[in-house]
């Protein structure tokens, strides 16, 4: 290791157990090798560039200024911890490079990743059993090969946001955070989720502004999740279509996604249902949300991990919750610089295309009179709904429609199993 400080480079500090850089205008270590250091610390005065070389496992870095880790094409192998700073830029890689995110990062401002190769942020390798990253600004992680984050029991990965999120992995974007009940995502302002291949989305994704899933070309992203995710939103979301477990999706404006398959449950710790017991702003859980009571009063309890569920519900008043808006764990953020951007939502709408199952006894809950914001108009539009029996004794789906203006639904299936002679019968579900 070789370090350099403003305009003196001292050559005998090859090992120290804490590199502590004081009253410069900048300062620069380069990692070159394998040399080790425990810590980094960079006083007020100055700004910290990092420069790697060679594979290697960073040390904890504690700054009050900027730090921008620069990789060379070389570096396979790159294992960030802990770093506090005003704001971090992580750039550079080969096609090669891995970059391993682990342990607390925490920023008062920007936080961006611009890695040419992979980029994984997972639990399970933090040294106190959590990924966390945490931006008083934007976030912003982008790979050009696969974006990967994994968490799992009592390994959480969480990333907060004052500003917007921004995840990219340009080969594949694959997310599965739902195996600890603290992971998740959180934007204040719009949450973006982009790739070049159908996205996986198996998280909590809560944004103060729009959700856009989207493939490199900008059109709407395809999303698949074998598990569960939740999307709360103030503003509009948008996907391409979707394949997995029970979906739902809170708005505070539009939805907008094409076809609709759901192949099974997820469980009561991933799902809105009456036994989950986690909070989405702080104060009200994922069970307040369970029970809807339709305009005419029907009442109607959603649970994703009792019956295979889509759930839209768009056009939601937040501030109507005791919690309000489902943004307050940004608070945990030290310094943020960026105040609430909270995007004005478009419309009530719901615009779907099919709407299919390939298990048994579905619940389809479309509605934007679900704590309905005022001024707020939409439709809702499904090219078809089938919530049908597919083997003898299958049970039919129950369909719930609640809309503010027009319902284009085309048609709506909810028998069970056609039989022939000999087989158990199912029973058919509702639809209202």
């Amino acid at each position: 290791m070789d370090v350099m400080t403003g305009n003196r480079s001292p050559s005998d500090a090859r090992r120290p157990s804490l590199l502590t850089l004081v009253g410069l205008t900048f300062a620069l270590v380069v990692f070159s090798g394998v040399g080790d250091v425990a810590a980094v610390e960079v006083g007020s005065g100055s700004a910290l560039i990092v420069e790697v070389s060679a594979d290697r496992a960073l040390p904890p870095i504690n700054t009050e200024r900027a730090v921008i880790i620069r990789l060379s094409r070389s570096v396979e192998a790159l294992r960030i911890g802990a770093i506090r700073a005003s704001s971090l830029s992580v750039v550079g890689g080969g096609p090669a490079t891995r970059v391993h995110l682990g342990g607390a990062v925490v920023t008062d401002r920007g936080l961006e990743i611009d890695i040419s190769g992979d980029v994984v942020l997972d639990g399970k390798a933090g040294a106190a059993g959590d990924a966390r990253l945490e931006s008083g600004g934007d976030l912003s992680i982008s790979a050009t090969g696969t974006l990967r984050f994994r968490d799992a029991a009592r390994r959480s990965v969480v990333l907060l946001a004052h500003g917007g999120i921004e995840l990219e992995g340009r080969e594949s974007l694959d997310v599965s955070i739902l195996g600890d009940t603290e992971s998740r995502v959180v934007s204040r302002s719009d949450l973006v989720l982009r790739s070049g291949a159908p996205i996986r989305g198996d998280a909590h994704w809560i944004a103060g502004g729009h959700v856009r899933m989207e493939g490199l070309d900008g059109r709407p992203a395809d999303l698949v999740s074998p598990e569960d995710p939740i999307v709360i939103s103030t503003g509009d979301v948008s996907f391409g279509s979707y394949t997995g477990a029970s979906l739902h999706v809170l708005a505070g404006g539009s939805i907008a996604s094409g076809d609709i398959t759901i192949n099974g449950t997820g469980s009561a710790g991933t799902t809105i249902g009456p036994a989950n017991s986690s909070t989405f702003n702080g104060t009200d859980t994922f069970a307040d949300l369970a029970s809807v009571i339709m305009s005419d009063s029907t009442p109607v309890v959603i649970d994703g991990s009792v019956r295979p569920t889509v759930d839209l519900r768009a056009g939601i008043d937040w501030t109507t919750f005791p919690g309000g808006a489902p943004d307050p764990a940004i608070q945990e953020i030290p310094g943020g610089s960026v105040g609430a951007v909270f995007a004005a939502p478009s419309s009530a709408a719901i615009g779907t295309g099919v709407i299919s199952f390939s298990v048994p006894d579905g619940v389809v809950l479309l509605s934007n009179q679900y704590r309905p914001a005022g001024g707020l108009t939409g439709g809702i539009q499904s090219s078809s709904i089938a919530a049908t029996g597919s083997s003898p004794g299958d049970n039919g789906g129950a369909v719930f429609v609640d809309a503010k203006g027009s319902a284009d639904l085309n048609t709506i299936e909810t028998a069970s199993y056609h039989l022939t002679a000999g087989e158990p019968a199912g029973n058919g579900g509702p639809s209202a």
